[in-house]
């Protein structure tokens, strides 16, 4: 005996995509600057710091694409080589400031960020 499946709702599933579509590429740039404005600034808390060079290297890079807008937060240039170094090996002792000092601040921003874009997708599709 042959079994039959007939699968509904593909249409509103594919409304429902174009509706995620339509909130990521929304997600507000300004609100994405405000969040790498405030993982530099911790950042720039922890940085260890000997000359003041590495701390003052830190910066915002925004970047346009068709996919929306992109904010890294980076460390280091042409003269301040050594950001990576720094940043990863944790096995260095710093009288002032941490490894990782990019990482953590983008880790306890991280949990702010989901629940904001959680709220957006809850208020969309309510």
């Amino acid at each position: 005996m042959a079994r039959e499946y007939i699968l509904t709702g593909i249409g509103k599933m594919r409304e429902q995509l174009r509706k995620l579509e339509d909130i990521a590429k929304r997600m507000p740039a300004r609100r994405l600057k405000k969040e790498a404005e405030e993982i530099l600034k911790e950042a720039q808390d922890l940085v260890p710091v000997d000359t003041g060079a590495l701390r003052a290297s830190g910066k915002i890079i925004k970047e346009d694409s068709q996919g929306g807008v992109t904010f890294t937060v980076t460390f280091g240039n042409e003269d301040v080589d050594y950001a990576e170094i720094v940043h990863e090996d944790m096995l260095v002792y710093h009288s002032n400031g941490v490894a990782k000092y990019l990482a953590i601040p983008f880790d306890r921003r991280r949990e702010a960020l989901k629940k904001d874009v959680r709220q957006r997708l809850m208020r969309a599709f309510t």
